[in-house]
């Protein structure tokens, strides 16, 4: 009796080449779209990190001058070429590199009596380019050798205005009263030309008694 073998076909499951290739383009599609969403975040993450920092330093810089005002004495200097102010608190309108406001303040720490030097400290700012600089002086009156510290409060400032009211009017500078010599403004007006904010205009009392 003859054996008849029967072979078992199996149909072969799978994609067909359109298929794939309708997946892949789905697929590039999506990628493409997810990394030009992560993209964005993160330009939008930096963008704003970068935009708390200016502003930061914005705050800083006015914490900085309202603290330093306030705390401005009268107490007459002279300065690296033995010129006397019977004051000590000068402020005129802005020259590149040159302070616009120069003032003595009190308040400067110095724990334990460590430094051979007071609580008293000349401070000076001025525009450096395109840079707000506070500068200190290890002195009040200093010479050309006198140690100075400066430290750049806010950059993209194209120009800064001051003004100061004396007597309920305000004037475009300030170097002492001819006649009393026991005041300093009743306050400062500080006008910065930002490049990120546009025009600021900033009020601060000045402190004026003795030290």
């Amino acid at each position: 009796m003859a054996v008849v073998s029967k072979k078992n076909n199996y149909s072969a499951a799978g994609f067909t080449l359109v298929e794939v290739l309708v997946a892949l383009f789905i697929f590039a599609i999506i990628a493409s779209a997810s990394t030009v969403a992560l993209s964005s975040t993160l330009q939008s993450k930096e963008a704003i990190e970068e935009r708390s920092e200016i502003l930061t330093s914005l705050h800083l810089a006015r914490a900085t001058l309202k603290l330093d005002l306030l705390q401005s004495v009268i107490r007459p200097t002279r300065d690296a070429f033995g010129t006397y102010d019977n004051i000590g608190f000068n402020g005129i309108q802005n020259f590149p590199e040159e302070p616009f406001l120069k003032f003595v303040k009190r308040g400067w720490l110095n724990p334990a009596g460590i430094s051979a030097r007071s609580n008293l400290q000349a401070v000076e700012y001025y525009l450096a380019g395109s840079n707000l600089v506070r500068r200190t002086l290890l002195r009040p009156d200093p010479t050309e050798q006198t140690p100075s510290n400066e430290r750049v409060l806010l950059t993209g400032i194209i120009g800064v205005n001051v003004e100061f009211l004396v007597d309920g009017v305000w004037q475009n500078q300030w170097f002492g009263d001819a006649f009393d010599d026991t005041r300093l403004p009743t306050a400062i007006a500080l006008t910065l030309n930002s490049e990120e904010f546009g025009i600021i205009r900033q009020l601060f009392i000045v402190g004026g008694g003795k030290p």
